[in-house]
């Protein structure tokens, strides 16, 4: 069981650094051809209060929150009176502990 945990989190470490390479390669990329101004496959970028997403060509903007309204969720998430949102709560954040707790394990120095 941990040697499949520890060859899972290894493939997803060489994802993540295929998509990294991917990346630098585009910029190195670009720094050659000359081009280093030109639009990327994904950018994130923000204007003022509003974040921008531009995923080839297609650009997302964020709407600016309204204050009063986050207040009011906020508000309503404490006094939540509905018994299965408290579960998936506690379920969450169980999840969350003992998840951390075996990534701790599976990468500790120590044995």
């Amino acid at each position: 069981m941990r040697y499949s945990m520890q060859i899972m989190a290894l493939c997803l470490v060489l994802l993540i650094g295929i998509f990294v390479g991917i990346d630098s390669a585009e910029k190195n990329i670009q720094k050659m051809q000359g081009i280093e101004g030109a639009p990327r496959a994904v950018e994130l970028s923000t204007k003022g209060n509003k974040l921008e997403l531009n995923v080839l060509g297609q650009v997302v903007q964020t709407k600016p929150l309204d204050t009063a309204k986050v207040e009011k969720v906020q508000k309503s998430l404490v006094h939540s009176e509905n018994i299965l949102s408290n579960i998936g709560n506690s379920i969450g954040s169980n999840m969350r502990y003992y998840s951390r707790m075996m990534l701790n394990s599976i990468f500790s120095w120590d044995k």
